[in-house]
């Protein structure tokens, strides 16, 4: 087992980086309402990488690639983006109806390019539900640098993505949207997204940007911090525990395991919440009434 620990390390550490960065990333989205454009610009990364990989067919290994396929991904999701967006400000009634139209457009286009190229359904299948253990040591480090670098960025600028985040959930829109910091913010998530996808499959972005959230603001205990970092400590524990018990259960696939485990985290840390708030109130309605002296 320590043996396997060493050989997959640098996998398990990019996993570990990967996971709090799509968490916290997630809130922000989550606040924001755009799960289904975020569920249709990652289609649109996932399209991007097969293009990417099926126009670099011939060059087997190497950084090219690897540069490829993200440029590429990159690509379709800025173009699927703009296509949402336009969407979103034409004040379509519906919006969840259209992007579930595109998304499900993007899949079909998906699949009708893997079966123009040999062999690109299998790398449709590890795109689509990932598999950390299967990521190149070169892979690994660029998915590792590039995601401290995005998880930095995140963090550093919480207070600025919040109030936008914060802006969007009152009134509808964020009132300074062309500002530094909100054109930043949308640069790194698509940039997240699209290395997320490529390296560690649509499954594990998808779960980990919104599950955490989703289970958690169930939480009775509130605060913007707290609920950031415990969604992002989630994510890592349930990283690393779920590929440990891939390596060790080598039947269990990856990303899958990951995927529930923070479900059932976020799930326990909900349920042990409300059970320890409740006793504290139990414990003081149980609490005897002073009475009131005569004087």
């Amino acid at each position: 087992m320590i043996l396997l620990i060493g050989l997959y390390v640098w996998a398990i550490l990019a996993g570990m980086v990967a996971a709090p960065s799509l968490a916290i990333l997630g809130v922000q989205l989550a606040t924001r309402d755009r799960a289904m454009q975020i569920l249709c610009i990652g289609q649109g990364a996932m399209l991007g990488v097969l293009l990417g990989i099926g126009a670099l067919h011939g060059f087997e290994g190497g950084i090219l690639m690897t540069v490829g396929p993200f440029f590429s991904a990159l690509l379709v999701s800025s173009f699927t983006y703009v296509v949402t967006e336009m969407v979103v400000k034409e004040g379509v009634a519906s919006k969840n109806t259209v992007f579930t139209f595109i998304f499900a457009l993007l899949i079909a286009i998906s699949h009708l390019v893997s079966s123009l190229f040999p062999g690109l359904e299998t790398h449709m299948s590890q795109i689509y539900f990932g598999d950390l253990a299967t990521l190149s040591v070169l892979d690994s480090k660029i998915m590792l640098v590039a995601g401290l670098f995005l998880l930095a960025g995140l963090v550093i600028f919480t207070n600025s993505i919040s109030k936008g985040s914060f802006e969007m959930a009152v009134f509808g829109k964020v009132l300074n949207d062309r500002g530094r910091g909100e054109v930043a913010f949308k640069l790194v998530a698509l940039l997240t997204l699209c290395l997320s996808v490529q390296f560690v499959g649509f499954l594990f972005t998808v779960g980990m940007l919104f599950i955490p959230t989703a289970i958690l603001s169930r939480m009775q205990t509130r605060g913007l911090k707290l609920h950031l970092t415990i969604c992002a400590l989630l994510a890592v524990s349930s990283t690393l525990i779920g590929f440990l018990l891939s390596l060790w259960q080598t039947r269990l696939p990856t990303v899958p395991t990951i995927v529930f485990l923070v479900f059932l985290e976020a799930s326990l840390v909900v349920g042990m919440e409300r059970l320890f708030a409740l006793k504290i109130e139990t414990k003081w309605l149980e609490q005897p009434v002073p009475s009131e002296g005569t004087g």
